[in-house]
Order: structure tokens, then C-alpha cells, then sequence
């Protein structure tokens, strides 16, 4: 079979599903749930998978894989089966504040469209390799307290559902991987792509001190609220420190402040987020904060406890990918040139740039959307745009991709050079994994 063939039996097939994909989109809307705990969300993953004839199992607690095809290679799609919690959104759940705010109803709508379209169009066998696609649980980071709870359960080793699927080697034999993400309130058939995204650390801190009378004998305690406001001026006067390229940005809050206003606090807790673009950046503004924390309990003699998570890594996008995602966007009247932006930053964090660390990976960002990310006037207005467009294209890049024994394939893997082993990275992440008592 030419590719001309496959890509017009792939186009056709995937118009002729626009309006299942539309469906399965407004299904998700109504069922948004926090990660690690994407129970229905899994099921209507797995039932899509099943009514496929595909087999499908669960992966990183509550995720779920399905593969198709055979040969050599193994190209991965993904998408994201959390929501974010915005409880003013249209379609929030009243009990639980989860709302797709962030559009992820529309990745898992893409992965499966994929899936779908592929079928369909009936050209597994002109390709050499296998397909398989994965819905995954806890891109987003919250709810650290449930995600730590787990740990101790034993039910997950990571707080992200890509890190657990690495450590569950789940990645081990995929030579590349794509997913999409929404592009908030953008023209409507625009991308950006091949930009990277920030990294970051997760941080808590309990300050101790001593309670004392706050009116009558302040001068018996010591003040765990001051030495945290102290901790934070600290890290105010190394901003200037900071390289503009690196971006750094530390940002904290206290999540509580002492008990009753007329004691001395002896117990406050911090929680922040470090973020850079480069591992480096990241590494020393985390030293930063611990020195700040360090010599803020040295100045008032209170105690601090500092614990450290592995957040994510920064987003380096395979340029060989996202030239192919070009090609087929422009080649096939998708996406106009003009509307192709390239190599933008995202000042966010993905645990997707940790999968970009190990593999070739592409996650562009996709328009069609009506308000802010996070936002309470976040919609998939154009669904021809955030869905149809970019099935179409990732449909394409397989075909691309695994046509002709693979030679693209091979051609991406050999320019492609990983910053870490899966072992090396798993290390990484255990080694910012720290309790440190000051």
C-alpha cells in the first residue's frame, strides 16, 4: 500500500468518525476525576479499548494500555486521564470540585480517535511496528497528601502517573511517544510546537519553634511563624542570583500559620514549588531554598523539617518529530504554516518532560479552546480543531513514521540522544526524594 493510499483512507476514516469523537469527549466532560483515582474515567477508557477487540490491562494504578499491530518498532500515544480541581466550572462534579479544565477529555478523545481511525482505515499491515496507546493516570500535581498515602499502601512507588509507568517498565520496549495538550484561548486552528516546559521540585517545610504567651511572656518562645516569613525573605534576596535563561521560580505559601493568635506558633508549615528549564537551574534553586530554611532557623534557634518529591523534568521536544508534525499539518491543509509557532516556551510543568528525557517524544500544543488553562471558561469550542485536526495528524505521523520498514522511524531514533537511562533516571528521582532535619 503507498502512503498515498493510507493517507487518504486515513482522513476519510477519521471525518467519518467526527461525531463519535465529539461524543466520547462530552462523555469525559461528565466524569471528572483527581489522579490516581480515575476510576470511571478508566473504565470508559478500557470498555472503548474493548469494543476495539483490543485487550487492554491496567497500568500505574488506574491507567490502562492497549497495543495493536506487529513488527519492529513501537510507537506510543498518550493521554491524560485526570482533571484539575475548579469547582466554578460548568461541568464540575458539585462533590468533588474536579472539572476538565485543562482539557484532558480531549487528549484521552485524540488517543482513542487515533486508535479508532487507524482501525478503521485498515493499514496496520502496510506498517512495521505496533501501536499502543495509554491512558494515564496524575499528570497533575495535587493532592500530595492522598498520592503519599498511596505510597504507603504500596499501591503506587511515584507521585505521577508517568514516572510510575516507567518504574513499572511500561516504557521499556517503545521507541517514541506522542500526546497533545490544549492551547488556552488561541485562534482556533493554531499549534505550538516543539517548546519546552519547565521542571520543578516539590518542597515541604514544618517549622518548630516553642509555644509561649504571646502577650505576656513572647520572650519564652520562639517564633515558628517568624523564622517561616524569615525563611521566605531569604529567598527573596537570591533572586537576583537567578539567570533570566534559566527562569527560575520559587513560590511558596503557607499552609498554616500557628494555631491561636495570642500563643507564639510552634508549629508552621510551608509548601513550595521550584521551577527552572534546565536541571541545573532547578538543582541549585533548590539548594537556595535550603540553605534560606537553614539560616533562618540558625537566626531565631527554632527547628525545621524539610521534605523534598521529585516533581517533574523539563520538556525537550524531539525536533524530528515536530518536523513531522509540521509536515502533515501543512501537507494536508490542517494547519496553515503561519499558524505553526515553534519553539515556544511553556512556563508550566508536564511529567511529560520526564518521558522526554528517556524517548523521543512530541507534545504539541493544540487550539480550538475557549478560555484560560485552569479556568472556569475553559471549553473545547472548535472541535474540529482540538479534535479532528490533531487525530488526523498523529494518525498521519504513524503512517509516516512505520511505512517502509520504519526507515522515518529509524531515522528519529538514530538523532535521538536520551539525557538519562531508565535506571539513571529512576536513581535521580529517588535521590530527590529527601527528608533533611535543620
Amino acid at each position: 500500500m503507498t502512503y498515498a493510499e493510507m493517507q487518504k483512507k486515513i482522513l476519510e476514516s477519521a471525518d467519518s468518525l467526527f461525531e463519535t469523537f465529539k461524543s466520547m469527549a462530552s462523555d469525559l466532560l461528565t466524569i471528572p476525576e483527581a489522579g490516581f483515582f480515575e476510576e470511571k474515567t478508566s473504565t470508559y477508557v478500557q470498555n472503548e479499548f474493548e469494543k476495539a477487540g483490543l485487550r487492554a490491562r491496567r497500568v500505574a494504578h488506574t491507567g490502562v494500555k492497549a497495543t495493536m499491530g506487529n513488527g519492529k518498532y513501537h510507537v506510543c500515544i498518550m493521554g491524560e486521564l485526570d482533571a484539575i480541581f475548579n469547582g466554578e466550572h460548568p461541568f464540575a462534579n458539585p462533590a468533588t470540585g474536579m472539572a476538565h479544565a485543562c482539557g484532558h477529555n480531549g487528549q484521552t478523545t485524540i488517543m482513542l480517535g487515533v486508535m479508532k481511525t487507524l482501525q478503521k482505515a485498515d493499514i496496520l499491515d502496510a506498517l512495521n511496528g505496533r501501536i499502543s496507546f495509554i491512558g494515564v493516570p496524575a499528570e497533575e500535581c495535587i493532592q500530595t497528601d492522598k498520592r503519599l498515602e498511596l505510597i504507603k499502601l504500596g499501591k503506587i512507588k511515584y507521585m505521577s502517573g508517568k514516572q510510575q509507568l516507567v518504574y513499572e517498565g511500561e516504557m521499556d520496549d517503545i521507541n517514541c511517544c506522542m500526546m497533545t495538550h490544549a492551547l488556552g484561548n488561541t485562534n482556533p486552528l493554531m499549534a505550538d510546537v516543539g517548546g519546552s516546559s519547565m521542571g520543578f521540585s516539590s518542597i515541604r517545610v514544618t517549622f518548630t519553634g516553642r509555644a509561649a504567651h504571646a502577650g505576656a511572656a513572647p520572650f519564652d518562645g520562639i517564633n515558628a511563624l517568624d523564622t517561616a516569613m524569615l525563611a521566605m525573605m531569604n529567598i527573596h534576596a537570591n533572586r537576583s542570583t537567578f539567570k533570566d535563561d534559566d527562569r527560575v521560580r520559587i513560590h511558596p505559601i503557607l499552609t498554616k500559620g500557628g494555631d491561636v493568635v495570642n500563643v507564639v506558633p510552634s508549629e508552621v508549615t510551608m509548601e513550595a514549588q521550584v521551577r527552572a528549564m534546565t536541571i541545573p537551574a532547578m538543582e541549585k534553586a533548590v539548594e537556595v531554598l535550603m540553605r534560606s530554611v537553614h539560616g533562618a532557623c540558625t537566626a531565631t534557634g527554632a527547628s525545621a523539617i524539610v521534605e523534598s518529591y521529585p516533581g517533574y523534568l523539563p520538556m525537550m521536544q524531539d525536533k524530528t518529530l515536530s518536523g513531522l508534525f509540521m509536515e502533515c499539518a501543512i501537507e494536508n491543509d490542517l494547519i496553515q504554516k503561519e499558524n505553526l509557532r515553534t519553539d515556544r516556551d511553556m512556563m508550566g510543568s508536564t511529567d511529560f518532560g520526564d518521558l522526554t528525557q528517556l524517548l523521543p517524544t512530541i507534545q504539541p500544543l493544540i487550539g480550538g479552546v475557549t478560555g484560560n488553562l485552569h479556568s472556569k471558561e475553559f471549553c473545547l469550542s472548535d472541535e474540529n480543531a482540538s479534535l479532528l485536526v490533531p487525530i488526523k495528524i498523529f494518525s498521519l505521523m504513524i503512517a509516516k513514521l512505520l511505512k517502509d520498514g520504519g526507515r522515518v522511524m529509524e531515522t528519529v531514533l538514530n538523532q535521538y540522544k536520551p539525557a538519562f537511562t531508565k535506571e539513571a533516571y529512576l536513581t535521580f528521582l529517588d535521590k530527590n526524594a529527601t527528608n533533611i532535619t535543620y
